[in-house]
């Protein structure tokens, strides 16, 4: 604000009036603009998060189980016991470890 008054009228020094108008209009810019610019559409899940509540079959690579997705091995925790290609639905994630239940 201040940027576009110089470059508008040339000049650098400043009375207790034009202090006064600066603070209070950028005190409602401060306030009115975070409120404008806030998206209206919902949050979507990201990364692994996108895939909770999906259902998979588990394949083993090595000696670990891990589920594909999108072309990627992912290792499983689970408490069940679960065999390769065994039906499982993703519950959530730590770290990249999905947690799956048995279906």
């Amino acid at each position: 604000m201040t940027a576009i008054y110089v470059l508008i009228s040339h000049e650098t020094d400043f009375s207790l009036v034009q202090g006064v108008v600066f603070v209070v209009s950028s005190g409602i810019f401060a306030y009115i603009l975070p409120k404008i610019l806030v998206s209206k559409a919902p949050d979507l899940p990201q990364g692994l998060a996108e895939y909770t509540g999906m259902t998979r079959a588990v394949k083993k690579v090595g000696n670990e189980l891990k589920i594909v997705l999108d072309g990627v091995d992912y290792p499983i925790e689970t408490d069940d016991d679960i065999k390769p290609s065994d039906k499982v639905k993703i519950t959530g994630h730590k770290g990249i470890a999905l947690i799956v239940k048995k279906l």
